[in-house]
């Protein structure tokens, strides 16, 4: 699965496709995340991930204030793997966690309908994780696996996303 994911990655920065043909090529490429906080494409939210217990990344959507300061506008996302802000909706994130404090999951959150997912595993272990987002800001590529996320093998999905 590393290897898979350094293929792509390397597609995507050569400019070369690792999708179907016909499929629009990957513009933006989600990364594994490290602590801090991650604005949206126009300034207004944040993303912030800290670590918490069992070294679980966690996720919280932030919201700007008038003051320039943040306000928490999301549950808690435990077990994040990795997440990215959609380039052509500026309030639109997709966030991918592990099966490791509960199921897999594959969310979308928009702040009008909060969280809502995309993708759930049922069986223990599950996970998800983003590789990338279409050009046009209306479909997303994962990798989906049953098993261990670093010894698992996973291939690529892809799903529309809601408007």
């Amino acid at each position: 699965m590393k290897y898979l994911s350094l293929v792509l990655i390397s597609l995507v920065l050569s400019g070369q496709s690792a999708l179907p043909q016909g499929h629009a090529s990957p513009l933006h490429v989600a990364k594994l995340v490290a602590p801090g906080t991650y604005t949206s494409p126009d300034g207004k939210y944040a993303a912030k991930i800290k670590i918490g217990e069992g070294e679980a990344r966690i996720l919280t959507v932030l919201q700007k204030t008038s003051l320039g300061g943040w306000t928490k506008t999301s549950s808690d996302i435990v077990s994040v793997v990795n997440f990215i802000w959609c380039p052509k909706k500026p309030h639109f994130l997709i966030v991918a966690t592990d099966g490791v404090y509960g199921p897999g999951l594959l969310d979308v959150w928009q702040p009008s309908s909060g969280l809502k997912e995309l993708g759930k595993s049922y069986r223990d272990g599950g996970w998800y994780r983003i590789t990338s987002i279409s050009n046009t800001g209306d479909r997303v590529y994962f990798e989906h696996g049953l098993n261990d996320i670093t010894s698992d093998k996973s291939r690529i999905y892809s799903k529309n996303l809601p408007k």
